[in-house]
C-alpha cells in the first residue's frame, strides 16, 4: 500500500476496482464491497446502497420497492 492515495503506485493507480472500494457491513455480514455484497444477496447493488445509506436490513429496502411497484 503505497502511492498518493494509499491503494497503489501514484503512477499506476489502484491495483484493482475492489481494492478502492470500502468493506460494508449488511446484514451482520462484512462484504469487500457493494458489488460482492449484491452478488451475495443477489441483488441489484442499488438495493445494497439504499439499504447501507438508511441503515436498514436488505429484505426491507426489497418489500418497501415491491410495494412502490404494485407487487404486494
Amino acid at each position: 500500500m503505497n502511492g498518493v492515495d494509499g491503494y497503489g503506485s501514484a503512477a499506476r493507480g489502484p491495483r484493482s476496482h475492489e481494492e478502492v472500494r470500502p468493506l460494508v457491513l449488511v446484514g451482520g455480514e462484512t462484504h469487500r464491497s457493494l458489488t460482492w455484497a449484491a452478488q451475495a444477496y443477489r441483488v441489484s447493488t442499488s438495493i445494497i446502497a439504499e439499504a447501507w445509506n438508511d441503515r436498514v436490513p436488505v429484505a426491507a429496502v426489497v418489500a418497501a420497492r415491491n410495494r412502490r411497484a404494485g407487487l404486494t
